[in-house]
C-alpha cells in the first residue's frame, strides 16, 4: 500500500495487470523489448506518468505500418501537469538490463505521428517526444525534442534537428552506444529511411553520468501550450537492426 501511495504522489500509475512489459507472444531473435501497441492496450509498458487524465489509449486507427493492430495515442495540454510541472503523458520502463547501461549497444525503432491539428508553439516552448531519462533525475539526458515545428536530438547540446511535417508518420531507426564518455558514445540514425549525420559522424556522451538511464516514450510539454495530441507506433528495442524491424 505504501508503495501505490507513493506512485500516486509522485503521478505515476501501476497496472496491476501489467505489470510485467514482457510481451505475451515469444520475442523474435535479436528482439529485447515490444512496445508497439499491438496487444492493444497499454500492458507492454509497466509505468506511466500523467496527470490522472485518460489522455494516453491504444487506439486502432492511424496505424503506421499495414501489420499493426494499434498505435499509442498520447494528448497532452492544460491541466495535465503533476504538481506545479510541465504537462505529461507519458510511458516507460524502468532501466534493466535490457537499457540503458554503460557500454549498452541497442538498436531502437519507432514511429511518430503529429496529428494535423498540432497546435504552432513559439520555438521557446518544447515538447519532448522521447527521452532516455537519467535514473538519479541527473539533468541533460538524451531527448527528442520539438522546438515549433523543429524536432531535435538532443544531448548536451543539439546534436540533430529535422522539420516535422504534420499529418504523417515519420520513421526513426537508431543504433546507439551508451557511454558517459566522450569518446565512447554514439547514435547512427536513420529517419523516413535515409541515414542522417548526428552531431557531424563525431562520438558524443549518450547518457549524463554512469548511473545509466531509463526509456520513456509520450508528450511532455511546456506549460501554457494549447491541447496537442500525436500517436507512437512500433516502438521496439533490440541488438540487432534485424530483430527491430517490423514482423
Amino acid at each position: 500500500m505504501g508503495l501505490a501511495l507513493a506512485a500516486l504522489a509522485l503521478g505515476l500509475s501501476i497496472d496491476a495487470s501489467s505489470a510485467s512489459a514482457q510481451p505475451t507472444s515469444p520475442l523474435a531473435p535479436g528482439l529485447l523489448f515490444a512496445g508497439d501497441f499491438d496487444s492493444c492496450d497499454l500492458s507492454q509498458w509497466p509505468q506511466r506518468q500523467d496527470g490522472g487524465r485518460d489522455d494516453i489509449a491504444a487506439v486502432r486507427s492511424p496505424l503506421a505500418q499495414a501489420g499493426s493492430a494499434c498505435s499509442g495515442y498520447f494528448s497532452t495540454g492544460r491541466g495535465d501537469g503533476i504538481g506545479d510541472t510541465a504537462p505529461r503523458n507519458e510511458l516507460y520502463r524502468p532501466r534493466d538490463a535490457i537499457c540503458c547501461n554503460e557500454g549498452d549497444v541497442r538498436w531502437l525503432r519507432w514511429s511518430v505521428r503529429l496529428e494535423r491539428d498540432w497546435p504552432y508553439a513559439p520555438p521557446r516552448f518544447f515538447s519532448t517526444i522521447l527521452q532516455f531519462k537519467s535514473t538519479d533525475a541527473s539533468p541533460g539526458q538524451m531527448s527528442f525534442i520539438l522546438f515549433g515545428e523543429r524536432l531535435t536530438l538532443r544531448r548536451g547540446g543539439d546534436r540533430w534537428s529535422v522539420r516535422m511535417t504534420r499529418g504523417r508518420w515519420h520513421d526513426f531507426v537508431m543504433r546507439v552506444r551508451f557511454s558517459r564518455r566522450r569518446d565512447r558514445g554514439s547514435v547512427r540514425l536513420w529517419y523516413d529511411g535515409r541515414r542522417q549525420a548526428v552531431n557531424r559522424g563525431r562520438r558524443f556522451a549518450t547518457l549524463a553520468n554512469g548511473n545509466g538511464a531509463y526509456v520513456k516514450l509520450g508528450l511532455y510539454r511546456s506549460a501554457g501550450l494549447p491541447r496537442a495530441t500525436l500517436h507512437h507506433d512500433d516502438f521496439r528495442i533490440g541488438t540487432t537492426h534485424a530483430g527491430v524491424e517490423p514482423g
